[in-house]
């Protein structure tokens, strides 16, 4: 079994999908970074004002040890400009 099969087994695994409002992805397995979203349809109830839409981006893989950095980069990169106006411009208000 090629590493392709076994990234698409994977990610079709149900086990592998965090259940809830916020659907992560965990599977040591699968050696991508970065992984398709699942589609409405795979376990998701598709609320009825959404448009039938196959592909909705993408999401980290967090058993990927590459994955977990490029998630606290991401998130850095968010919070940064926050933190900095705290530290340098709301002391001098």
């Amino acid at each position: 079994m090629t590493q392709h099969e076994i990234n698409l087994q994977e990610w079709a695994n149900p086990e592998n999908w965090s259940s809830g409002f916020i659907k992560a992805y965990f599977s040591k397995r699968d050696n991508r970074v970065f992984v398709p979203k699942r589609p409405w349809g795979i376990g998701d109830k598709q609320p009825a004002c959404y448009p039938k839409i196959s592909f909705r981006g993408t999401t980290v893989n967090f058993g990927n040890p590459r994955g977990l950095v490029w998630f606290h980069f991401l998130h850095f990169l968010i919070l940064a400009p926050f933190v900095f106006f705290v530290i340098f411009c709301a002391t001098q208000i």
